[in-house]
C-alpha cells in the first residue's frame, strides 16, 4: 500500500517567513486500509480458541493516491468508504466460515437486484517466490476456497497466478443489465499479516497457534457499488432504492395543501416523498419528474380532493385515476417493502 498512499502531512509544523522550521511537526497519514487497526484490537487481549471465530466490521473511510489517468467517476476514486470486515478463525473452522461469508455475499447482491454472476478463484504462481506462507497452507486454503465456490453451484473461473502475495481469494463477478462484467465482493485469505503482527490464540491443547485471517468486503466500496447499481438500472432504481420515491404534483396551487397532507402521511411511514410547488405547468412537472425516474407521482385536483383520492402515475407513463389515498399509500409501501421493480 505504500506506493498508493498520499504523502505524509506535517499539520502542526511551524515555519517562519524565511522557510526555517521553528517547530517540528509530526507526520500525519491518510489511512489506506483498515486491517492493522482491527488486528490491534485483536491483540489488545489474549485470545483463546473459544473466542474464535472473532469478527470485526466497520464502514471505514480509506484514501489511496490513484494516478489521475485511472480515476473515473465513482468506480475508481481516491477516497472511499468500505464495508470492511476481518474474520479471525481456526484452520478447522475456515471452510464453514467461508461458506457463511459467500452465502452472505450472494444474498446481499440478490437483494440489490444483481442475479447474474460467477466466481473467480485467484491462486498463486508456484514458480514465483514472492508469496508468503508455506506450500501446505496455500494448498489447503486454495482447496478449501475451490470447494466452497463449487458447492455454491455458480460458474467458477480459475485465475492462476492472480492471487495477492499473501493469500488466495474468491471474487464475485456480476453482469449488469446489458452484460457488462463488474468485480463486486471479495473474500481474501491472508497469511502475511498474522505473521507480521504476530497474532495468535491459545488452542485447546494449550499451544499457541496462528489464526486464519479473512478479509471480506461485500460492497467493496459504497461509492463503486452504487455506481454499478446506477449502470445496472440505468437510473431506474426500484422504489426501495430511489432517492425520491414519490413526487406530489398538484393540478393547481389551490390543491397544494390537500396534496401536502397526503405527502405528510407518506413521510410518517418513512417514505421519501416530496411535493413540487414550483411555477411550472402540471404537464411540464410530470415530464420533468418522469425524466428524473421517480417511481411514483401522485397528482391531485378538485375531484381528487372531494373524494379523498389521487391520480396514481407510474414512471412508465401508466396512470390510474381516483385511487383512494389509503390504497395509494398501501401500493407504495408494498412496492418498497417487497423490493420489487415497477
Amino acid at each position: 500500500y505504500a506506493e498508493g498512499m498520499f504523502p505524509p502531512m506535517k499539520l502542526d509544523e511551524e515555519v517562519d517567513e524565511h522557510g526555517v522550521v521553528r517547530k517540528q511537526g509530526q507526520d500525519y497519514y491518510l489511512k489506506p486500509m483498515n486491517c492493522p487497526f482491527h488486528i490491534l484490537i485483536y491483540k489488545a487481549q489474549a485470545r483463546s480458541y473459544r473466542d474464535l471465530p472473532l469478527r470485526m466490521f466497520e464502514f471505514g473511510s480509506v484514501y489511496r493516491y490513484e494516478k489521475s489517468g485511472v480515476v473515473h467517476g465513482l468506480t475508481r476514486v481516491r477516497g472511499m468508504t468500505q464495508d470492511d470486515a476481518h474474520l479471525f478463525v481456526t484452520l478447522e473452522d475456515m471452510e464453514s466460515e467461508l461458506q457463511s461469508v459467500l452465502k452472505f455475499v450472494l444474498d446481499l447482491l440478490r437483494d440489490y437486484g444483481l442475479t447474474d454472476f460467477y466466481l473467480e478463484l485467484s491462486t498463486r504462481d508456484k514458480d514465483n517466490e514472492k508469496f508468503v506462507g508455506n506450500d501446505e497452507l496455500w494448498d489447503k486454503a486454495t482447496e478449501t476456497l475451490a470447494k466452497v465456490a463449487t458447492d455454491s453451484g455458480l460458474e467458477l473461473v480459475p485465475d492462476p497466478g492472480g492471487a495477492a502475495f499473501y493469500g488466495p481469494k474468491i471474487s464475485v463477478q456480476a453482469r449488469d443489465a446489458i452484460g457488462r462484467t463488474w468485480q463486486m465482493s471479495t473474500i481474501q485469505l491472508d497469511f502475511n499479516l498474522p505473521e507480521r503482527f504476530d497474532i495468535e490464540y491459545t488452542a485447546s491443547d494449550g499451544q499457541k497457534k496462528r489464526p486464519v485471517m479473512i478479509h471480506r468486503a461485500l460492497f467493496g466500496s459504497i461509492e463503486r457499488f452504487f455506481a454499478v447499481l446506477t449502470e445496472h438500472y440505468a437510473g431506474h432504481f426500484p422504489p426501495w432504492l430511489a432517492p425520491v420515491q414519490v413526487m406530489g404534483i398538484p393540478v393547481a396551487d389551490e390543491f397544494a395543501p390537500y396534496l401536502s397532507s397526503v405527502i405528510a402521511k407518506l413521510k410518517q411511514h418513512g417514505v421519501r416523498a416530496e411535493i413540487d410547488l414550483g411555477d411550472d405547468r402540471m404537464q411540464k412537472k410530470i415530464r420533468n419528474h418522469t425524466k428524473d425516474k421517480i417511481p411514483f407521482q401522485l397528482i391531485a385536483g378538485g375531484d381528487d380532493q372531494a373524494s379523498n383520492s389521487v391520480s396514481f402515475r407510474y414512471r412508465n407513463g401508466e396512470q390510474v385515476n381516483s385511487v383512494a389515498v389509503d390504497d395509494a399509500i398501501a401500493l407504495i409501501l408494498d412496492a418498497i417493502e417487497s423490493k420489487k421493480q415497477v
